[in-house]
């Protein structure tokens, strides 16, 4: 990806998203993994990442699942979500979402993740990487869900190396 095109992709995210002020880009899912990694440790001082298994999940989703210390449940399922929780809390940096669009459902799920993840002080990731660059004329999923996370994987295209991740500025201040 050129500058240009980054360049435009920064200024066609602004106003997208309330509250995630901050867009950095990382390129491969790979480096979006090590950013997650770091910004969780950073932020919380752990390192292990809740992951909410979608139904068809994103590159990202599997990178993040098969990290070493990742804990993988159902993801729509709330009890196995507060159940993971209990038996680990005190280890887990962050919770891994990827919101799926037509689900009544979710809107209530996902703002059951933000609160289990503020209440145990993780970061919630929301992977919205699979809309690509569509997000920029249909919006993002967690904005129409009604939920604002910490972070937020992103693509502006179908090319494999241009990811971004979009979050909150303390949480990037860290970075």
């Amino acid at each position: 990806m050129n500058d240009a095109s980054r360049e435009l992709f920064s200024e066609k995210w602004n106003g997208l998203s309330p509250g995630l002020e901050q867009l950095h880009f990382c390129g491969s899912s790979e480096r979006v993994l090590h950013t997650v990694l770091e910004l969780s440790k950073k932020r919380t001082g752990r390192s292990r990442i809740l992951v909410l298994e979608p139904t068809s999940p994103s590159a990202l989703m599997t990178a993040l699942a098969s990290h070493g210390d990742s804990n993988v449940i159902s993801g729509g399922d709330a009890s196995l979500l507060c159940r993971a929780i209990a038996e680990s809390a005190e280890r887990i940096g962050a919770v891994a979402v990827q919101p799926e669009f037509g689900d009544p459902r979710q809107r209530r799920f996902l703002r059951r993740v933000r609160d289990l993840a503020s209440a145990e002080g993780a970061l919630m990731i929301c992977d919205e990487s699979v809309i690509g660059s569509r997000i920029l004329t249909t919006g993002c999923m967690h904005v129409f869900y009604g939920v604002t996370p910490d972070v937020v994987c992103l693509r502006s295209n179908d090319d494999s190396d241009s990811h971004w991740l979009a979050g909150r500025s303390e949480i990037f201040e860290l970075y």
